[in-house]
């Protein structure tokens, strides 16, 4: 990925000073949402926010992935204003993709877990108020604690005390404090000087009410909207507007540029392969799909009276529509040797269709799809009665204590029901 935004950069196939890498943003984005699916994994905190905060995921990762663009592009000239040649223009990039790509988002990664992880915990904490009204700060787990978290060691504060809004565990880069939530009666706070303490910059705000995982102070973002690099030319009009990268709709605009970018190749290139039919692309989404000359659709009828064939089909037309990638690739193979049906994202899946209400039915489906070595697995419900979430996560609870010898590969899984797409955390 990397190698490829080198290129990109070199060849000067996008602006870096006001346009950002769209594979590259991908990517970032990828390693911040992982971080927040780890932070919320088994938190039991509903859809909807988990959904805010990974869409400023997206934000963050777009001012990340333009410093970064931004900050190579500046090595492409030498001294005279000559271009440089590309080994050695990738030879002077490379302490600055090893810092962006390597320790930086090492660190940012690591972040996002402890910072998703506390927001899940804060809203948890909120929730459960009238039973344990107030939290504790625990001490730091480093074996060289800092000093400036210190004189909050074992003070208790109400749930709704605004000290939380402006402190909390995990509030500095590194820092590894911890909070719990009590029936104790608060300590006596006063004289503490915690206003004297600052967060870290990019770490300010409660994540649990924000949603931002990083605040838009940190080093990536602007000092204001005049020096925004995404700002439209109406922008310049403007000098006393207040900045709020989270919500811009020209940062946004960006991010849908860049999403869009790479999806449109794939689909021209895809639309100019022989070896395909029916490339269609959802302009609304930003999806598409496609399907492999070679592809199979099984002709069986199923218990709806339609072909099993048609579940593929249907579950596809819904990704599509959803803003996913879909491609069904070619299943020729030796005798006996089923393959996966495709490609969802770039991940390699297959397409497993419910039929039925028993108790090892999404089980069974699961075990079938690990067999064929798929990382993704969707599950296509053409009858909304028979899905559930709890369901779905019996079935998922039973392949795991039936793998046997057999390794578990199975990273993702996505439920089609009817016309909606729902994510499933296994």
């Amino acid at each position: 990925m990397l190698a490829e935004a080198l290129q990109n950069i070199y060849r000067r196939s996008y602006d870096p000073r006001t346009e950002i890498d769209g594979r590259l943003f991908e990517e970032i984005g990828k390693v911040l949402n992982d971080a927040t699916d780890a932070a919320f994994s088994g938190s039991g905190a509903d859809g909807d926010f988990l959904q805010q905060i990974k869409t400023n995921n997206a934000v963050f990762a777009a001012f990340k992935t333009h410093r970064m663009g931004r900050d190579m592009a500046a090595q492409l000239f030498d001294a005279e204003g000559n271009l440089k040649p590309f080994q050695k223009f990738r030879a002077d990039v490379e302490p600055i993709a090893s810092h962006h790509v390597d320790a930086w988002l090492r660190t940012e990664y690591d972040t996002a877990v402890k910072r998703a992880h506390r927001a899940a915990e804060m809203r948890q904490f909120m929730a459960e108020a009238d039973v344990l009204p107030n939290i504790e700060w625990l001490p730091s787990t480093a074996v060289n604690p800092r000093e400036s978290h210190m004189p909050f060691y074992h003070r208790i504060w109400p749930v709704d005390d605004p000290f939380w809004e402006d402190h909390k565990p995990g509030d500095e880069w590194g820092c590894q404090c911890g909070w719990a939530a009590t029936a104790e009666e608060p300590t006596d706070n006063s004289g503490l000087g915690g206003e004297r303490i600052e967060p870290s910059p990019g770490l300010r705000g409660n994540p649990a009410r924000t949603g931002q995982v990083f605040s838009d102070d940190h080093p990536y973002f602007p000092s204001d909207c005049k020096t925004c690099p995404f700002k439209g030319v109406q922008l310049s009009l403007f000098t006393n507007r207040t900045k709020d990268c989270y919500r811009c709709r020209n940062i946004l605009r960006t991010i849908l540029q860049a999403k869009t970018a790479p999806v449109i190749e794939q689909y021209k290139r895809l639309k100019a392969d022989p070896d395909y039919r029916e490339v269609k692309y959802d302009k609304p989404s930003g999806g598409i799909s496609a399907i492999h000359k070679e592809h199979r659709f099984d002709p069986t009828k199923g218990v709806f009276g339609i072909r099993r064939g048609e579940y593929e089909r249907l579950a596809v037309e819904v990704l599509r529509k959803g803003g996913h990638r879909v491609v069904l690739a070619s299943e020729q193979a030796a005798d006996g040797v089923k393959c996966p049906d495709g490609l969802l994202d770039d991940v390699v899946m297959d397409i497993k269709a419910v039929e039925g209400t028993g108790r090892y039915t999404i089980k069974n489906k699961f075990d079938a799809a690990c067999a064929q070595r798929a990382k993704c697995v969707v599950i296509y419900f053409h009858d909304r009665a028979m899905y559930s979430k709890e369901r779905v996560r019996e079935g998922w609870q039973l392949y795991l204590g039936d793998l046997r010898s057999r390794e578990q590969v199975i990273e993702r899984v996505v439920c089609v029901v009817e016309d909606e797409v729902i994510d499933f955390t296994p």
